[in-house]
């Protein structure tokens, strides 16, 4: 999961969220968030609140071999390792 960061433009934050559900749990904050910055800061910020749907690799991985497997496209040393030390996983 990668970062978004805010945008603040004037008074207007921008705040992106990868989920519907880290929305949901800001939205239980918001007034808080908004009261932090205008006491620190001396304004009323408008808030928009976007949810970005990063397109990524969304398959799940659940047995050993298809977590090696993915681990070893990630790391191609990792493969290299296995063969020379000779590893094997225990599929059982």
């Amino acid at each position: 999961m990668e970062a978004i960061l805010p945008v603040v433009t004037e008074a207007t934050i921008t705040i992106g969220f990868n989920s519907d559900v880290q929305k949901g749990k800001f939205n239980e904050v918001l007034i808080q968030y908004k009261n932090f910055i205008h006491r620190h800061f001396g304004f009323n910020p408008h808030i928009v609140i976007e949810v970005e749907q990063t397109v990524g690799n969304t398959q799940k991985y659940y047995t050993p071999k298809d977590k090696l497997e993915r681990l070893m496209e990630l790391y191609p040393a990792l493969r290299r390792f296995q063969k020379e030390l000779g590893l094997d996983l225990d599929y059982d």
